[in-house]
């Protein structure tokens, strides 16, 4: 084995490890490290200590079934499999040594445990990048053949690619002691979704069409008319979190229409458009560990679909969920979005991590409705010869790139609103200004003369609150995000001409959306038709965020507290 091809192996064999550390047995997974230490030409006996490390490290990993729900008898029989490598003959080290190609490790890894560790991991193909719903015999075949990489090995004799009835058999007979490994439960869109909001993804629509066009134009000077046609596919991106488009151009794929064989090939599409949203997908994360997860409605690309595992020719690093009615995407995002609103209200303990699957769901659901409102104007607009396809790529971007303004000023219209408060709202001021001005230790302006100092927290009276919600000295503005209470912003007069802020307050699960960007420009205008002519405020040195939104809106530094401790 020259140098490249055992870096190449041991590559392989990390990333092996990595990808199915939580689905192996315990012995299968000692076995590839061993072969990944021979492929450092480590000596035996620093394998064995290596080893030793490896065998503690995995044994406390908690989401490897094979290894926590192993009975006392399996945990006996592990320990005495892992006693043989260090004996001093050491036979069991020297096989391993022998594995010297990538589909070998399949031997090593056995076939069943192999398929049972794909499915466990990947219930359902969409999250493996692939089309269909359900793992058939086929699917698997083609998986391992990928994943192994089974094409660059086509010139040695035994490649060790497991039977059909032996993935059969795998797929349909789960083992006895892990009967759950199979999933027992028919494939939906609710657990798809329910299982990626779980997850680090960013959901990306794929928009993608069929434009035929002329080619041959109408020879005037005969009787008859001769046309010929070829098709045009083109494949826009839109992210669904944000309502966002890559700023890369499309791109656009031209074949012969006149040719039965010749069809779009979705598997290159694929994945250059996932080249194209890993680059978007950046800008938002500060990791790349975030799976990229297209939607794609199939229209008329049933033949292009039943082609697309076949054409495949690595595993895709994308999942894929494809859907034949957007509508029915959509009843089942409002679906997911009751069953977690109920959740939240019913489960107060865990209400904090629903919300937060609640809040993606909710844009999702929203903003797929959107293109779905879009898409008759965007798959109308025309494209008549060849010429046309730049000015149509042109015009597709332009009018896609209006429709995604249009929705976020619709959006940001609907989404917040900024109102007085009243007296229903007291309950729900009063709770959250308390809470966290004591957690926090938060200071703020004086509210009872005009002393420039701020002082520490003290409950204050419901006289105040009334005060204040009555316009009294002041006023205080409820902030809504669709329709509920997220925020409130408490202003007081402390002069003629001068307001406070006192307080600003914006629901930590529902921060960086504009809930306190509109607050504080709503306060603003409203303090200045009551009459004053400034408004001020203390913040904390260390609270950056808040200056920020502060300075964004106009407010300048006019003084500067500064405190010494005398405890040290």
């Amino acid at each position: 084995m020259n140098i490249d091809d055992k870096k190449s192996f041991q590559s392989f064999t990390n990333h092996l490890i990595d990808d199915f550390q939580d689905y192996l047995p315990f012995t299968t997974l000692c076995k590839l490290h061993v072969i990944d230490c021979y492929l450092q030409d480590m000596t035996n006996n620093d394998i064995t200590n290596s080893l030793a490390n490896f065998a503690e490290k995995i044994k406390n990993n908690k989401k490897n079934i094979h290894i926590t729900k192993r009975s006392d008898e399996e945990i006996d029989k592990d320990n005495k499999s892992l006693e043989r490598y260090s004996l001093p003959h050491q036979k069991k080290l020297s096989r391993l040594k022998e594995i010297s190609s990538i589909p070998e490790l399949l031997k090593i890894i056995g076939y069943e445990n192999f398929i049972h560790a794909i499915i466990e991991k990947y219930p359902f193909p969409p999250i493996a990048g692939f089309s269909s719903h359900r793992w058939t015999e086929e699917l698997l075949y083609k998986y391992i053949y990928l994943y192994f990489d089974i094409s660059k090995f086509k010139d040695k004799a035994d490649i060790p690619l497991p039977a059909f009835n032996t993935i059969r058999d795998a797929l349909h007979y789960p083992p006895i002691k892990y009967p759950y490994i199979i999933s027992p439960f028919k494939f939906s869109y609710k657990w798809l979704f329910s299982y990626y909001i779980k997850k680090p993804v960013d959901f990306y629509f794929v928009l993608m069409t069929k434009k035929p066009y002329e080619i041959s134009p109408t020879d005037k000077k005969r009787p008859h008319k001769s046309h010929r046609y070829d098709e045009s596919f083109f494949a826009s991106l839109i992210r669904l979190s944000d309502f966002s488009i890559p700023s890369k151009p499309f791109r656009s794929f031209s074949y012969s229409a006149q040719s039965a064989e010749e069809s779009v090939n979705l598997a290159y599409c694929f994945n250059k458009l996932y080249e194209i949203a890993i680059q978007h997908s950046k800008k938002f994360h500060s990791n790349s560990d975030y799976t990229i997860v297209f939607l794609v409605r199939e229209g008329n690309f049933k033949q292009e679909f039943n082609d697309y595992s076949d054409d495949l020719w690595t595993c895709p690093n994308y999942s894929l969920i494809t859907f034949r009615n957007i509508e029915t995407i959509i009843k089942t995002l409002k679906k997911l979005e009751n069953n977690l609103k109920k959740i939240t209200s019913e489960n107060k303990d865990s209400a904090n991590e629903y919300k937060k699957e609640y809040n993606v769901v909710n844009e999702i659901r929203r903003n797929i409705t959107a293109v779905n409102d879009n898409l008759p104007f965007l798959s109308n607009l025309p494209l008549e010869t060849r010429n046309d396809m730049a000015e149509y790529n042109l015009k597709k971007k332009n009018a896609l790139r209006l429709i995604i303004n249009d929705q976020n000023k619709i959006l940001e219209e609907k989404e917040i609103t900024i109102r007085f408060a009243t007296s229903y709202d007291l309950k729900f001021i009063k709770e959250n200004y308390e809470k966290l001005s004591k957690s926090n230790e938060v200071f703020y302006s004086s509210i009872t003369n005009n002393d420039d100092e701020p002082k520490q927290f003290k409950p204050l009276s419901n006289k105040y609150w009334k005060n204040l919600i009555n316009k009294i000295n002041g006023f205080i503005l409820i902030g809504l995000y669709y329709q509920k209470k997220r925020g409130f912003i408490v202003i007081k007069g402390i002069s003629k001409h001068e307001c406070r802020l006192i307080y600003l307050y914006v629901d930590e699960y529902y921060r960086q959306k504009g809930i306190g960007k509109h607050l504080l420009s709503e306060a603003k205008n409203t303090a200045k038709q009551l009459g004053y002519t400034k408004i001020s405020l203390y913040v904390l040195s260390n609270n950056e965020i808040a200056q920020s939104l502060y300075k964004n809106s106009n407010f300048e530094t006019t003084k500067l507290r500064m405190e010494c401790s005398l405890n040290e």
